[in-house]
C-alpha cells in the first residue's frame, strides 16, 4: 500500500521527536555525570595512587649503602633518584639497620651534599620515612613500616636515625588522616587523627633528643609538627635558632620556616621574602645567595607558576646569583637546568635562557616542558625575543 507524501512527513517528523529525545536523555546523562558529586559507592570504587615495590638490585645489595650512594651518578643519569630511594627503602624493608645507621652516621660526619646542594643526610632521612608503595597505601602498610622502626629501636636503643625515621613517618600519617584539602574540606575525624598522630610523632621526636649524639635533621622533623601543631612564633623561633646554631647551613631549616611564614600558615604578607633576604645576609657568600635560591624555588610550590614574581616580592638578581653559586660549589642536573630556563623566561631574562639553553642542547626536560615543542618556542623566543 502507497504511503501518502502527508503520511512520509509525520513519520519523518516521529523520527526527529524520538531522535531528539534520545539525544537529550543521552545529554543530561553526560553532563550529570560530569558535574555531580561522585555517590559513596563511586568513591569506593577509586583506585589510590600507589608504587611499585621494587627491591634493590642484588649486584648492589652486598655493599655498604654509603659505597653504593657514592656511585650513582646523580648529575647525568635523572634515573639515580630513583634509584637511591629504591635502595633505601629496600634495605629498611629488609631490616638492614646496621648498615642504615653506618651511613647515616657518615653523611652526618663529613656533611655531604648530593649534585645541587641537597644534604645527603636529608635525602636519606627523608626517604626513610616513606612507606613503600606511596602514602595512600592502606593502613596495615603504614603498620609494618612503623613496626620496623620499632623492632630497630630494640635492636638498637641508640639510634637516633631509627626514632627520627619513625618520628617523621608518624607525622606523614598524621598529614594522611588531614588530607591536602584546606582546612574547612577536613572531616571531624580527620583532625582527630590529625592531632593525636602528630601528638605521637611529637613524643617520639622528643624522645629521640635524649640518645646521644647530635643529628641535623631532628630540628627539620621537629619543624614538621610545629607546623601541624601551629606553635606561636617564639615557640617556634626558639627551635629555629637553636637549629641554625649548631648547623648554620642546613638548608631545610630555612626552606621550612618560610613555609611557615606564608599568609596562609603564620606570616603576613612579604614577611616570608623578608626572611629570606635577612637569612641569605646572615649566612652570607656564595652560600647566603645558595640559600635564597632555594627558598625561593621551593616557595614556588605555593603560587602559580607565571604569577610568581608579580605575587611575591622575591629577587630576581639574587636568585640569579643564587643559582650560580650552586652551579659553582655542587654542579646543577640537566632537569634542573631546564627549570631555571623556564623561570628565566617568566622574567623575560633572554641572556640566561640562552645561556642555559646552551647547555641543554636538544636534552629538554618533559617534567618542564610539555612538549618538544613548547622547548623549541622558548628556543626561538631566548634567541628572537618574540612569541609566536
Amino acid at each position: 500500500m502507497a504511503i501518502s507524501k502527508t503520511q512520509r512527513v509525520f513519520v519523518l517528523l516521529a523520527l526527529i521527536v524520538v531522535f531528539f529525545i534520545a539525544l537529550i536523555r543521552a545529554s543530561k546523562d553526560f553532563f550529570v555525570g560530569m558535574f555531580s558529586r561522585p555517590t559513596s559507592t563511586q568513591k569506593a570504587q577509586r583506585q589510590p595512587h600507589l608504587f611499585p615495590i621494587v627491591d634493590e638490585d642484588a649486584k648492589t645489595a652486598g655493599q655498604p649503602l654509603k659505597t653504593v650512594v657514592a656511585s650513582l651518578d646523580f648529575e647525568k643519569d635523572p634515573k639515580a633518584w630513583d634509584t637511591f630511594d629504591t635502595i633505601v627503602m629496600s634495605r629498611l624493608r629488609h631490616e638492614k639497620f646496621d648498615d642504615l645507621d653506618a651511613a647515616a652516621d657518615d653523611f652526618i660526619r663529613t656533611k655531604e651534599k648530593f649534585v645541587g646542594g641537597r644534604w645527603k643526610i636529608f635525602g636519606f632521612q627523608d626517604t626513610l620515612c616513606e612507606v613503600s608503595g606511596g602514602r595512600d597505601m592502606p593502613d596495615s602498610a603504614w603498620q609494618e613500616h612503623f613496626a620496623r622502626f620499632r623492632k630497630w629501636i630494640r635492636t638498637k636503643p641508640n639510634s637516633k636515625t631509627a626514632r627520627i625515621a619513625y618520628g617523621q613517618a608518624m607525622m606523614n600519617y598524621a598529614w594522611h588522616a588531614r588530607g591536602s584539602g584546606y582546612a574547612n574540606e577536613v572531616t571531624r575525624e580527620g583532625w582527630r587523627l590529625f592531632g593525636e598522630r602528630l601528638a605521637e610523632a611529637r613524643q617520639i621526636l622528643e624522645d629521640a633528643r635524649s640518645v646521644g649524639g647530635e643529628h641535623p635533621h631532628w630540628y627539620y622533623a621537629m619543624q614538621g609538627v610545629a607546623l601541624g601543631q601551629s606553635w606561636d612564633r617564639a615557640e617556634y623561633d626558639a627551635l629555629f635558632d637553636e637549629a641554625t646554631r649548631k648547623e648554620p647551613l642546613y638548608w631545610r631549616y630555612y626552606i621550612t620556616k618560610a613555609l611557615y611564614l606564608l599568609p596562609r600558615w603564620h606570616g603576613t604578607e612579604g614577611e616570608w621574602e623578608a626572611f629570606a633576604e635577612e637569612a641569605a645576609n646572615k649566612v652570607g657568600g656564595d652560600d647566603g645567595d645558595a640559600l635564597y635560591y632555594f627558598i625561593a624555588v621551593n616557595q614556588m610550590d605555593f603560587f602559580k607558576r607565571s604569577q610568581f614574581f608579580k605575587e611575591s616580592k622575591v629577587s630576581w638578581p639574587r636568585m640569579k646569583k643564587g643559582f650560580a653559586a650552586i652551579e659553582k660549589k655542587y654542579k646543577v642536573t640537566n632537569q634542573t637546568r631546564n627549570f631555571y630556563a623556564q623561570i628565566a623566561g617568566i622574567v623575560c631574562d633572554q641572556a640566561e635562557a640562552q645561556r642555559m639553553i646552551k647547555d641543554i642542547g636538544e636534552n629538554w626536560s618533559p617534567d618542564t616542558w610539555r612538549t618538544k615543542e613548547e622547548y623549541e618556542r622558548f628556543k626561538k623566543w631566548a634567541a628572537t625575543g618574540k612569541k609566536e
